[in-house]
């Protein structure tokens, strides 16, 4: 039996909420490294232009987002 947990990612959300949350960002793609070898599994960006991928946050609006998202007091 296999069992899966979803766990969106918490800087998607707030970016998705509020893309002014990203104060740095670049363009590229993506892909895995799946050779055996010490980097195998890890995202690895390559040149293009397909992805948006946030560099910096500004980490009071994104804990702002958060804590109206699951309500934290």
């Amino acid at each position: 039996m296999c069992r899966v947990t979803s766990f969106p990612d918490p800087i998607t959300m707030a970016y998705i909420i509020d893309e002014e949350i990203a104060e740095s960002e670049i363009k590229g793609n993506m892909k895995i490294e799946l050779n055996k070898n010490i980097l195998r599994g890890a995202s690895v960006r390559v040149e293009g232009e397909r992805l948006k991928i946030i560099t910096k946050i500004n980490k009071s609006r994104f804990i702002d987002i958060l804590s109206k998202i699951f309500e934290i007091k």
